[in-house]
Parts: C-alpha cells; sequence; structure tokens
C-alpha cells in the first residue's frame, strides 16, 4: 500500500479550507441579498403595489354621468349627474381601503418568509454538507494511516494481504461517500443560487455558527403571534369582511343623486337640478346579513387560526428543545471518545487487528456523522421555529 491515500485526503481537506479562505459571506449577507434578487418575490411586491392602487382607485366617488340628446325639430336635451357614495362621504372606503392594504401586506410577508426560509435551510443544508465533507477527509486520512501501518507490516511480513486490501475497500468506499458529499453540497449552492435570481452565493461556511433560543416559550410566542404572516393574513382578513359589513350598511340605504339638467327649443329654454332616490326594497336585508355572516365567518377562521398556530408553535418549540439537547449530548460524547491516535498507536504495537482497527474508525466516524446530524435538525427546526423573524 502506497501513501497515495493519505495524500488524496489531504488535498480534499485543503480544498475546503481553501473555499473558507476564497469565498467570505455571512447568512443575513446571502439572505439580504436573496431578498432583492429573487424573482418571486419581486412579482410579489409588484402584485401588492397593483392591489393598492386598484384599491385607492375604488374609493373615489363615482363618476358623472352626462347626457345629450337632440330631438327633432330643435330640441335639445342635456344633463349631468353625480351618484352619492355614502361609504365615500363617511370615509368608510377608506377604512376597507386601509384594512384591505394591510390583506396584501400580509399576503406578501407570507411570500416574503416562505422564500427566505427556503434560503435558510439551503444555506443551513450546505453548512451541513461542507461539514461531512470535512468529518469524512480526516476519516479517509484516518484510513489512510491505517493502510500504512498494514503496508509496513506487510513489508515485515507481519501482515496478511487480506488485511491491506480491506484497508484499500475501506478507503475507497470512504471517497465514495466524500464525492456523493461534495455533490449534495453543490446541489444546496445551486439552491441558493436559483433563490438569488441566477447569481452565485459565495457560501463558505463548514461548520454551524452557535445560535441562541429564546428562554420563555410565552415571552417568544407574545412576540411571534404579532409578527407571523399567516396570523396577520386572518386578522386582516376578518378586518377587511368587518368593514365590508359596514360598507353594505351604507350600500343598502336609499341612495341619491344630483345633477343638472337643461332642455332648449327655439322659443323657450328649461334648466335646473334634478334629485334622485333609489330605494333598495328587494334585496338590502338579503345583502346585509350575507355581508354580516362572512364578517362573522372570517373573525371565527382568524380565532381558529390563532388556536392552531398556538398548538403548532408549542410542538415545535418542545421539538426544537429536544434536538438542541440531543446534539449538546452527542457533541459531549464525541469529545470523550475520540480513538484515532489510540488506535494507531495500538494498531503499531500488534495490540489491534486491521479489522478492529476499521471498525473501530467507522464506529467513531458514523458517530460524528450522527453528532453533525443532529446539529443540522436542531439548526432546521429553529430555522421553522424563527422564520417569523426573518
Amino acid at each position: 500500500m502506497s501513501k497515495a491515500p493519505i495524500l488524496i485526503a489531504a488535498m480534499v481537506a485543503a480544498t475546503v479550507v481553501t473555499t473558507t479562505v476564497r469565498a467570505q459571506i455571512s447568512e443575513a449577507d446571502a439572505l439580504a441579498a436573496i431578498e432583492s434578487n429573487n424573482p418571486t418575490l419581486r412579482a410579489a411586491r409588484l402584485e401588492t403595489e397593483a392591489e393598492k392602487a386598484a384599491t385607492a382607485a375604488d374609493g373615489k366617488m363615482p363618476d358623472l354621468e352626462v347626457e345629450v340628446g337632440y330631438l327633432w325639430p330643435g330640441r335639445k336635451d342635456f344633463s349631468v349627474s353625480q351618484p352619492i357614495d355614502w361609504s365615500v362621504v363617511s370615509r368608510q372606503k377608506r377604512k376597507t381601503a386601509a384594512a384591505r392594504d394591510t390583506l396584501a401586506a400580509a399576503s406578501y410577508a407570507a411570500a416574503r418568509q416562505e422564500v427566505l426560509l427556503e434560503a435558510r435551510l439551503a444555506w443551513i443544508d450546505a453548512t451541513y454538507q461542507a461539514a461531512l465533507m470535512k468529518v469524512r477527509s480526516r476519516h479517509a486520512e484516518a484510513i489512510g494511516q491505517i493502510a500504512l501501518v498494514v503496508q509496513r507490516r506487510l513489508d515485515a511480513g507481519d501482515a496478511r494481504q487480506m488485511d491491506a486490501n480491506a484497508a484499500t475497500l475501506a478507503y475507497a468506499a470512504t471517497m465514495r461517500q466524500l464525492t456523493l458529499t461534495s455533490a449534495d453540497r453543490n446541489a444546496a449552492l445551486l439552491r441558493l443560487k436559483a433563490l438569488n435570481g441566477g447569481k452565485e452565493i459565495a457560501h463558505a461556511e463548514v461548520a454551524f455558527a452557535p445560535v441562541r433560543m429564546p428562554s420563555d416559550f410565552e415571552t417568544w410566542y407574545a412576540q411571534h403571534a404579532r409578527r407571523t404572516p399567516s396570523l396577520m393574513a386572518t386578522s386582516a382578513q376578518s378586518n377587511v369582511a368587518q368593514n365590508e359589513s359596514r360598507e353594505m350598511r351604507m350600500a343598502t340605504a336609499p341612495q341619491m343623486t344630483f345633477g343638472f339638467a337643461g332642455e332648449f327649443t327655439d322659443d323657450e329654454k328649461f334648466k335646473g337640478v334634478t334629485v334622485a332616490v333609489s330605494l333598495p326594497l328587494w334585496r338590502g336585508r338579503t345583502s346585509r346579513n350575507a355581508a354580516a355572516l362572512a364578517a362573522e365567518a372570517a373573525e371565527s377562521r382568524h380565532q381558529a387560526a390563532c388556536a392552531n398556530d398556538r398548538a403548532e408553535a408549542e410542538a415545535a418549540w418542545e421539538r426544537t428543545v429536544r434536538l438542541r439537547q440531543a446534539a449538546q449530548e452527542f457533541r459531549v460524547a464525541i469529545g470523550r471518545t475520540d480513538n484515532t491516535d489510540l488506535l494507531t498507536k495500538a494498531l503499531n504495537a500488534g495490540e489491534a487487528s486491521v479489522t478492529e482497527a476499521l471498525e473501530a474508525s467507522a464506529t467513531f466516524y458514523a458517530a460524528e456523522e450522527e453528532a453533525l446530524a443532529a446539529e443540522r435538525d436542531f439548526h432546521e427546526a429553529l430555522a421553522r421555529l424563527m422564520a417569523s423573524d426573518l
């Protein structure tokens, strides 16, 4: 067995370090770039502005009605009238428009949270894959060390060829895993690039940064409930429905139209003001009841959303706490059970077989990968829990 496995593993590890040095960007900077460049969010912003513009136009008075007539042999009629919308006069239309603007803003906030949460999860995945590459690089290097010892013992006639073959196969399997991990990291980077509108995100992290979780659920949830877009949306929908109900009551009141009319002939001219009254006798009560029921239903949906959100938040909080504890315990255990140097010494002294050394090395690095996966699971759970802070 040559020293090639050790050199290859060292080159892989050096590649990870070089990537870290060459490109430096924080997660916060990456999310800010994605918020600016993401095409889905750009479309959502334009849709929100369009909805607000349409709402503003809906709050104006109805258009003037102008009528011109000519009757042979010489009569000319002219009239102009202005329907009165009491919901505009009373500013109720403006209140309804403000509620609709709030709903549009909540819809955009939901789209923004969805995109940024997807970006944060992709960032976490890229960090996990980069850290996993380091772990598997060290595993490959450890197997290379074992292979080197086996080669020396084989040259001295103190080992079997099958032991050397076992080390070679173990190394090849680890390098295959390392290659797949590199591909998975590239896939995460491509997801970040797509979210950033096709522009590269220079991800450089190879370890999870320390994060703090709020200490008290009730305090955190009180803030979360005010910020989460889903509850903002159902609250805004309830507010819109209540304002539309008030607007409907005004719309089903007697409607008036004021105007000016004139009739002109060759001999006489008549002109004056006109007043028209529309009496909603047939459908007014039904429309008012329908609007009131819709407002009541919207408020009920909001209350149900609040209850469901709290239950889901409590479950997510408990899961995140347990994942944090598991990640911490795993990391402590890994720090106490690194037998890499002991294995090499035992193998050199003939106190451990090649099979025992390979199995012990595989067990340790498998545990380290599990610890890393536990950290990833905690960071992902925390990202979802704290999505309203994005």
